[in-house]
């Protein structure tokens, strides 16, 4: 799984690794935009509500089964990773996030920005449908 934040929305991307562990097959993409609240959180806050809004998204999916998480900020892998440290100064809601994962067999994956390609451009997405459809409601 594969997850990304905006200053607007959020986008996962559920991927199959085929046999031969070469090919990453699509399986799922999902993405939502951001509430005027949820626009206040730091860039650490935002990525890590993508990565819980992606797992709780695809739940079915993946509980029981161990997978990947391909995340594009540094810190997450960290935080969510194999040794899960989280300093004292960190937020409540992050460590709240990182109880929510402690249910799933994953590992953590860091990955650069510019491979991100699908997962970054669904929250953008989501957030520019969502302008239109305001924009086009208030037309009528």
């Amino acid at each position: 799984m594969t997850t990304d934040a905006s200053e607007d929305g959020l986008g996962a991307e559920l991927s199959h690794q085929l046999t031969n562990g070469l090919v990453e097959r699509p399986v799922a993409f999902a993405s939502r935009v951001l509430p005027a609240a949820e626009k206040c959180y730091s860039v650490i806050e935002r990525e890590a509500l993508a990565t819980i809004f992606g797992v709780q998204k695809f739940q079915q999916f993946l509980l029981g089964r161990h997978f990947t998480l391909h995340i594009d900020h540094k810190l997450l892998e960290v935080i969510y990773g194999e040794h899960q440290a989280l300093s004292k100064v960190a937020a409540n809601i992050i460590s709240r996030w990182q109880l929510i994962l402690g249910t799933y067999d994953y590992e953590v994956h860091y990955l650069v920005g510019s491979d991100n390609v699908t997962a970054d451009m669904l929250p953008r997405l989501s957030a520019q449908d969502t302008r239109r459809s305001v924009l086009e409601q208030a037309g009528e």
